[in-house]
C-alpha cells in the first residue's frame, strides 16, 4: 500500500507544474533561463511549454523573436488563472528571445525577458580529462552556440559544495585575461573533447 502510495505521489508531482518565479502578479513554470539549450526532437525542433497564473484581471502575452527578429506573438485565453505558451523553435544556429508583457484593454507592460535561447542536441561528457584539462582550455573552440550548464565564473574554490546559483546556462568561453590555469577555474570553459565535439556537429550539421 505504500509503494502504491509513493508511485502516485510521484505521478502526481511530475503532472502538476512546479511554480516558482514571480513577476509581477503572475507565478511562472517552466521558465527559460538566459542562453539555455533545449533539446531537439526526431523532428529537429524543440518544444517549450510555459505556463503562468495570476489572480488579477490582467492577461498575459509573449512576444517570440527569432535573431532580434519578432517571429511570433503568443496571446492564450486565461483558464482559471492560468496562461499556457506552447510553441517551438528549430535546432539551427540562431537565438531566440521571449518578451512577456501584462495587458488590459489597450495598455500593456512589459513583464520580463529571456534570451539567447536555442535548440540543439545536449551531451554530457564525464571524466576529468575528456570534461576539463586545465591550461589547454584556453586553446579550444570557443563559439556563440556551444553552450555550457552548471558552473558560473564566480567560483573560486571548485571544492565548495554545489549550490542552485551555480546551474547558470552560458556560451562556452573563458577569461582570458587572466593566466592559463586561472582561466581554467574562472571561465565557463569546456575541455578539448566536448569543445571539438560541439564544433564538429555545429560546422557539420549546423
Amino acid at each position: 500500500m505504500l509503494k502504491k502510495l509513493f508511485n502516485l505521489s510521484i505521478l502526481i508531482f511530475l503532472c502538476n507544474p512546479i511554480w516558482s518565479q514571480t513577476f509581477g502578479n503572475f507565478i511562472f513554470s517552466n521558465l527559460p533561463q538566459d542562453y539555455q539549450l533545449f533539446p531537439r526532437n526526431a523532428s529537429n525542433v524543440a518544444n517549450l511549454t510555459i505556463q503562468a497564473k495570476t489572480s488579477s484581471s490582467n492577461s498575459l502575452g509573449l512576444f517570440i523573436y527569432r535573431n532580434k527578429q519578432l517571429n511570433q506573438v503568443l496571446k492564450p485565453k486565461s483558464v482559471a488563472g492560468v496562461f499556457a505558451f506552447n510553441f517551438t523553435i528549430p535546432a539551427e544556429l540562431v537565438e531566440y528571445d521571449l518578451t512577456f508583457f501584462t495587458y488590459n484593454g489597450l495598455d500593456s507592460t512589459q513583464l520580463l525577458q529571456r534570451t539567447n535561447i536555442v535548440a540543439g542536441d545536449v551531451i554530457l561528457v564525464t571524466g576529468q580529462s575528456n570534461a576539463k584539462l586545465g591550461p589547454m582550455d584556453r586553446n579550444v573552440y570557443q563559439g556563440e552556440f556551444l553552450r555550457t550548464f552548471g558552473k558560473n565564473n564566480l567560483i573560486q574554490d571548485l571544492t565548495k559544495s554545489y549550490t542552485l546559483s551555480d546551474t547558470l546556462w552560458n556560451t562556452q568561453k573563458l577569461n582570458l585575461n587572466l593566466d592559463p590555469i586561472a582561466a581554467d577555474y574562472q571561465g565557463l570553459g569546456l575541455g578539448p573533447f566536448a569543445s571539438e565535439l560541439g564544433k564538429i556537429i555545429i560546422e557539420s550539421e549546423k
